[in-house]
């Protein structure tokens, strides 16, 4: 009984030599995907490189060498794809930037230094100024870029303004803000207050009907109803172009700055 125990620890420490020296090396296996990551970065294939040198990391947690190796290189891949978000940032700002310069030219800053600590641009065809005694809808770009929207009414009684639909073309599109009232010279004043997601909503339904009759519907306690002027239509929908312009110079701004930290941080090393 003894010797088959014995036979059987041979056998089975012979086994375990012989699937020791059947086993590929895992230190060539790991080298060999960091020179095909190599070869497929030096191609400008990135995602693929990438892909070789995050499985040396998940295979062969064990070779520390090839392993450093790998992160050196992924480093390159951070450094290059950097230098090309930055490239193509800088390059579509450089076209966008004066897009928005000739526009803001339709725009006019207001701001009470007395009563105000925040500036606005306005469409010079919506400025307070000239639309104070009518129902209408001022829309204006703070001095921070974001977009506000609001519903104007005046008349001789209120109406408790909480919902402003649009209608063109049997499509409608309506949304809800807050209201606030006030009287002066006899009339009622109610301005309602759209946050900036309903506001660029509206916004986009006027661009896209713009050449159509827009119905205004503003809706309370009673409501009440008026056509958007061609003027109004063109001056909210260069508004709304303007938006979104100034959010994508936004956007490419922070990819820029982002990637410039990235291409200082991984030059450095």
């Amino acid at each position: 009984m003894k010797t088959y125990k014995h036979i059987m620890l041979i056998s089975s420490i012979l086994l375990a030599m012989l699937n020791a020296c059947n086993k590929p090396n895992e230190s060539k296996l790991a080298q060999q995907k960091i020179n095909l990551a190599y070869q497929l970065l030096q191609q400008g294939n990135i995602n693929q490189a990438q892909t070789q040198l995050d499985s040396v990391h998940l295979l062969y947690p064990k070779q520390i060498e090839q392993r450093r190796t790998a992160k050196h290189l992924q480093d390159s891949i951070t450094l290059i794809q950097a230098q090309r978000t930055a490239h193509y940032s800088d390059s579509l700002l450089q076209t966008l930037l004066p897009k928005a310069d000739q526009q803001f030219n339709n725009f006019k800053w207001e701001k009470n230094d007395k009563y105000e600590d925040q500036g606005r641009y306005v469409h010079k065809l919506l400025n307070t100024d000239r639309n104070t005694q009518r129902s209408f809808i001022q829309c204006y770009l703070t001095q921070n870029k974001q977009i506000i929207l609001k519903s104007y009414y005046c008349g001789p009684r209120n109406i408790n303004q909480q919902q402003i639909q649009l209608n063109a073309q049997q499509n409608t599109l309506s949304a809800q803000g807050n209201n606030h009232t006030f009287q002066d010279d006899n009339q009622v004043h109610e301005i309602m207050t759209l946050n900036e997601n309903d506001a660029l909503n509206l916004l986009q339904f006027i661009s896209e009907y713009q050449n159509q009759k827009i119905k205004v519907i503003l809706s309370g306690t009673s409501n009440y109803s008026y056509f958007l002027q061609d003027s109004e239509k063109k001056a909210l929908e260069q508004t709304y172009s303007l938006a979104i312009l100034l959010k994508d110079i936004q956007q490419l701004e922070k990819q820029l700055d982002y990637a410039n930290r990235q291409i200082q941080l991984y030059s450095s090393k």
